[in-house]
């Protein structure tokens, strides 16, 4: 299942002035996020082992990865299936309103974000804190008699 495709971004109102590379920044922060949290899915894992471990060190950006390894689109192959329920409500229904939150202030439209571990770091919070209440109401569902 598909998720995000960069394709469905490049039309419209995308600003001219960035390449469309810069339609994949914020599904590639996603994808990051899954990675640096341990829920990658195993395409990464056996198909991109070398730019995994680039990832990790940061030798490489979150889009650099995103573009070499999973061909502009955001699909249920990028995470493991443990984490699918919460990949698939969070991007669908908050991720780009808080990806705006957080970068809003700072650029013109989501695709002017900087493709940086600094940019990461600051969106990584958020998600960390949107995936433990998700847990924490998952653990709770399935704790009742």
């Amino acid at each position: 299942m598909k998720l995000d495709d960069a394709s469905w971004h490049y039309g419209g109102d995308y600003p001219a002035h960035l390449p469309e590379d810069a339609a994949s920044t914020h599904m590639a922060m996603f994808v990051t996020w899954l990675i640096t949290r341990g829920h990658e899915g195993e395409l990464h894992t056996e198909e991109c082992a070398e730019e995994l471990s680039r990832l990790h060190a940061r030798e490489i950006t979150p889009r650099g990865y995103f573009l070499q390894c999973c061909d502009e689109k955001l699909t249920d192959e990028d995470y493991s299936e443990a984490i699918t329920g919460f990949a698939t409500s969070y991007y669908d229904n908050d991720y780009l309103n808080d990806y705006l939150d957080e970068f809003g202030d700072d650029v013109d439209s989501i695709y002017e974000v900087e493709d940086s571990w600094a940019s990461f770091d600051r969106i990584a919070p958020r998600i960390d804190s949107k995936y433990e209440k998700w847990a924490k109401k998952r653990n709770a569902l399935t704790r009742r008699p």
